[in-house]
């Protein structure tokens, strides 16, 4: 989470894929990276392999619902108020978000 740094400096959730060996010869940094709201909730990295074939790899964090302040959740109940969508339930917008980032490599 790049966004919420108001009540600890230990947050909790986070994603990340690493890459190294000869796996790293296919890696394609430039297609790699994170969930566009910079929350963490999930990281991806794009292989390219024989004949221009992509595999993606994709490593997600969906948050339980809980109450204590430095949760991931409330991290991201914070992000959506901050950005006027009050309602957004982070459960569910994960697998929005997600869904549609699959969509879009689908579309490839």
């Amino acid at each position: 989470n790049s966004h919420d740094g108001a009540i600890s400096r230990v947050q909790e959730g986070g994603t990340g894929v690493l890459t190294f060996g000869q796996l790293a010869e296919q890696f394609d940094h430039m297609n790699s990276g994170q969930d566009v709201t910079g929350l963490g909730r999930f990281s991806f990295s794009r292989y390219i392999g024989e004949n221009g074939i992509s595999t993606w790899v994709v490593c997600g964090y969906q948050p339980c619902k809980s109450k204590g302040p430095s949760t991931s959740y409330q991290q991201q109940r914070r992000y959506f108020i901050q950005k006027k969508q009050p309602d957004v339930k982070p459960r569910d917008k994960f697998y929005e978000d997600l869904i549609a980032q699959l969509k879009k490599w689908r579309e490839e």
